[in-house]
């Protein structure tokens, strides 16, 4: 794969996306069209501080360009495009924001979590596994918080 990096930010309107994009694609553009021995695969790698709405303006983009450059292989050489899209804030810890939601503040969010998905399987004697429930609901949690501090931001 070719990587390609793309700095996105929330003021980013799509169109400034496209433009950027489209400017990565212009080396992969000629009149010869695609030819399976040279076609490019391409992987992009979106960075940034990336909200739900710009995640989604770039994976219809991404549709959307692929779709094009797919269906027009007398333009493009491309063999393959896929993308990746990272938000730095799931990688910067923020010190503010764990204070913020002092309601909710559990002592042992993991232990209390896991003790509540057992008591709930033993009830509906369900046979899943209690880790890994607990794993995916901290998850869930971890983002659930991640989004409304975002969404307190703007």
């Amino acid at each position: 794969f070719e990587v390609i990096p793309i700095d996105a930010s929330p003021q980013q309107t799509s169109a400034d996306l496209e433009v950027l994009i489209s400017n990565e694609l212009k080396p992969f553009i000629s009149d010869d069209g695609f030819d399976p021995k040279t076609a490019a695969r391409l992987k992009f790698n979106f960075s940034g501080e990336i909200t739900f709405k710009k995640n989604w303006q770039i994976n219809d983009l991404m549709a959307k360009i692929r779709s094009e450059s797919f269906s027009q292989s007398d333009k493009f050489n491309i063999l393959q495009i896929i993308w990746n899209i990272s938000d730095i804030s799931e990688k910067v810890e923020n010190d503010i924001s764990a204070g913020l939601i002092q309601d909710y503040i559990l002592e042992h969010p993991d232990e209390e979590f896991k003790s509540f998905v057992k008591e709930k399987l033993t009830e509906d004697q369900s046979q899943f596994d209690v880790d890994k429930l607990t794993q995916f609901g901290m998850n869930a949690l971890k983002n659930a918080l991640k989004f409304m501090e975002r969404e307190k931001e703007v």
